[in-house]
């Protein structure tokens, strides 16, 4: 297994928080160069410890119907450019884990 450092480690942490952040705010926030944490961020995608960027919907701005679900993905978020492909799961229940273990993270 290859190593990772400290830096990786908050880098890993902060994207594990918000994958969406720029790098100039991440860097900016761990007082790090932005073309540091930029190749970090290569290095650790080239590697394999980052498999995929990805978001989490909050379910009470969700549709409220299958109809209305699939017209905002197929109409609005898959007609983004750069988006290429998109997966949807629904949720029938919650799993233990959020249940126990909720995030809840106020921004």
């Amino acid at each position: 297994m290859s190593k990772i450092d400290d830096l990786d480690l908050k880098i890993l942490s902060e994207l594990s928080n918000d994958a969406a952040v720029s790098v100039p705010k991440l860097s900016k926030k761990i007082n790090i160069n932005a073309s540091v944490v930029y190749s970090r961020i290569k290095r650790l995608v080239r590697r394999g410890f980052i498999k995929k960027f990805t978001i989490v919907i909050n379910d009470a701005m969700n549709s409220h119907s299958l109809d209305e679900m699939h017209h905002l993905i197929s109409e609005r978020i898959g007609r983004i450019e750069g988006i290429q492909k998109t997966e949807t799961f629904i949720e029938m229940r919650k799993t233990m884990r959020e249940i126990l273990f909720p995030t809840t993270k106020s921004k």
